[in-house]
């Protein structure tokens, strides 16, 4: 392992991927190889929990911008002549279509059966589910 990689580099390291999330990119502010950190997630428990938790920190800050967009929407501007008129709020279906399906898999996603029927034919059945909004009543 790097000897230059010490607690204190490590701590920057682990804040700067609790941020956004990417190896590449903190290894890159940090001027610090993926192997390093690898090596060091092999090698010290106590790096690799903290590792773990940081990228799950950074999941979390995801999962609350793709929140942010699809329900409450985002203001875009709008321009004429190259002066700001107005704002639009625009709203991500797509983001709000992935969080759905990722909080109710068994609701929201496509099925595919596929069924060997012999060596040389598979039947393949594709269904779309569209499911009926839950009832209120017991």
């Amino acid at each position: 392992m790097a000897k230059d990689f010490d607690d204190e580099r490590k701590a920057e390291f682990l804040k700067k991927l609790a941020t956004c999330g990417n190896l590449q990119v903190a290894c890159r502010a940090l001027s610090v190889s993926t192997v390093t950190i690898h090596r060091a997630r092999k090698y010290d428990g106590a790096f690799a929990e903290a590792y773990d938790e940081a990228m799950l920190a950074a999941h979390w800050t995801w999962e609350a911008e793709a929140v942010r967009r699809g329900v409450e929407g985002i203001e875009k501007p709008i321009y004429y002549k190259g002066e700001l008129v107005d704002t639009i709020k625009e709203y991500s279906d797509q983001l709000l279509i992935f969080l759905l399906k990722g909080a109710f898999p068994e609701r929201y996603r496509e099925r595919v059966d596929i069924k060997q029927t012999d060596k040389l034919q598979a039947e393949v059945e594709i269904t779309w589910h569209n499911p009926e909004p839950p009832s209120d009543s017991k």
